[in-house]
């Protein structure tokens, strides 16, 4: 299987003064960004990486991240990415960390500093000679970190034949048009639109901010837009009305549930050619679909012709259709088990099959529908809530812009669901609960409700659960 590398080698043969890099302070084409990518090469070399290194990029630079990992490719080594300069941890043991960060907190006797002289010196040397490849088709060559937005991250290490694969899968989902990422190469999202647009001789599109995106998107007349529900609706709220961003045909949206609201808001704002993926990082992409108004946000769409799914009972048996049960994954490009873990692997990975915690059902037409996740009922006085479905009613209210729901203990001990509101206007707690009770039933919707500037959300816009709590300490002790 080709490097990604090799995919740059390619277009910078074939079109070398086509735009493979492009943001609001970048801009290079590919021959440019193939040269840039051997000189850095040089430089890694130079400091010491070898083939079979695990090397971590820590940048909130996403140009600069992405030059990077395709040099760190060149040298055969195991590439992986941080969301901006965040601390690495003790969660993936590795051999060097690659940043241009200002500060000393990443420095150490394995850290390469991408500072200014250095990148000044690798643009003015001659480049790495002969490239460095990895030692088979099953050796790692990108590892991502699982979302752990219950408090737990897992490393899953991808060959570059899944790499490829995958890019080359969704390529057929985005269409001819070119397309942003607002998702940082942290995310296998991310780093999967930025190898799709490669493999495409398209150019990666770089905005630091998402608040910027928009600005970049106008710059370059980009085509398709692509982020998590969340990052989405932050650009899309921030829109005063339609035809804004003409240039924009179509909408991508991954790792979440869409509400009804913001379909509405991006049809109107930004394209009607809205479709939502469902996948994951340790299998890929396994399903899409088209929403409208009317589609619930549980359902995850239809299967991709390469992917495989079944929904069993805890025998491991498949239920009919209809009926709740737990939902396994098989694809071609699934990772075989978590990094350096084998208990979590024998947890999730099991008889070729991944068990990504979710449950669900079939639809009409072999429609897959999701019915929650496992980890993710909240235990409030022994009643068990899904909190999804409450969070997506209360984003459709009027005024909600975004939701959280979790568990908080009393003073006496006792447990009760809260909801975290992002309002733009001032919230009426009254009125929203007897908006969810009359929808949900009493017992089984929050019975506090809290105003907040934001909720806690990891890059790919999951809700980090993790840290509710804690958030919203302050507020809780007046509730």
């Amino acid at each position: 299987m080709a490097n990604l590398y090799d995919h740059l080698v390619f277009w910078a043969r074939v079109s070398p003064q086509s735009p493979a890099l492009q943001g609001l302070k970048i801009e290079l084409t590919f021959l440019q960004l193939l040269r840039l990518t051997r000189r850095f090469a040089a430089g890694l070399r130079e400091a010491g990486v070898k083939p079979g290194h695990i090397a971590i990029v820590a940048t909130p630079n996403k140009d600069i991240d992405w030059i990077a990992t395709l040099a760190l490719m060149h040298e055969g080594a195991i590439t992986s990415s941080t969301p901006g300069y965040s601390d690495i941890g003790p969660g993936l043991a590795h051999d060097w960390v690659v940043t241009d960060a200002p500060q000393p907190q990443l420095d150490g006797p394995r850290t390469i500093r991408l500072t200014t002289d250095w990148i000044a010196a690798a643009k003015q040397g001659r480049g790495a000679s002969a490239q460095r490849r990895y030692e088979s088709a099953a050796s790692p060559a990108r590892i991502f970190m699982t979302s752990g937005t219950t408090g737990h991250s897992k490393a899953v290490a991808l060959t570059m034949y899944d790499l490829v694969g995958r890019a080359r899968a969704s390529l057929a989902l985005r269409g001819p048009h070119n397309a942003i990422s607002v998702m940082g190469l942290a995310s296998a999202g991310g780093f999967n639109s930025a190898a799709a647009s490669l493999i495409a001789g398209q150019p990666v599109f770089v905005s630091h901010k998402v608040t910027r995106t928009a600005e970049c998107i106008d710059r370059f007349s980009i085509e398709g837009l692509y982020g998590s529900p969340a990052q989405i609706a932050r650009i899309a709220n921030a829109l005063t009305g339609p035809g804004q961003l003409p240039s924009v045909k179509s909408v991508r949206m991954a790792g979440g549930a869409v509400s009804q609201a913001l379909i509405k808001t991006i049809s109107e704002r930004l394209s009607p050619n809205i479709m939502t993926m469902y996948g994951s990082t340790e299998a890929g992409g396994m399903a899409a679909h088209r929403p409208q108004a009317g589609t619930a946000p549980s359902v995850a769409g239809y299967l991709q012709p390469d992917a495989e799914v079944e929904i069993v009972d805890a025998e491991g048996k498949a239920v009919e259709a209809g009926q709740d049960g737990s939902i396994r994954i098989r694809t071609p490009y699934m990772a075989n088990g978590y990094w350096q873990n084998p208990q979590e692997s024998e947890r999730s990975f099991r008889g070729g099959w991944f068990y990504p915690g979710d449950r669900g059902r079939w639809g009409p037409g072999r429609l897959l529908e999701l019915a929650g996740r496992d980890t993710d009922l909240l235990n409030a006085g022994g009643v068990k809530v899904d909190p999804v479905p409450l969070e997506q009613f209360l984003c459709d209210l009027p005024g909600i812009q975004d939701a959280a729901v979790f568990v908080r203990e009393s003073a006496s001990g006792t447990e009760h669901l809260t909801a975290a509101i992002v309002c733009a206007e001032e919230m009426d707690s009254a009125e929203l609960k007897r908006a969810c009770v009359a929808k949900f039933g009493l017992g089984r919707v929050p019975t506090v409700y809290i105003p907040a500037k934001s909720i806690p959300r990891n890059e790919t816009g999951k809700i980090i659960r993790s840290e509710l709590r804690t958030q919203f300490a302050e507020q809780l002790k007046s509730a």
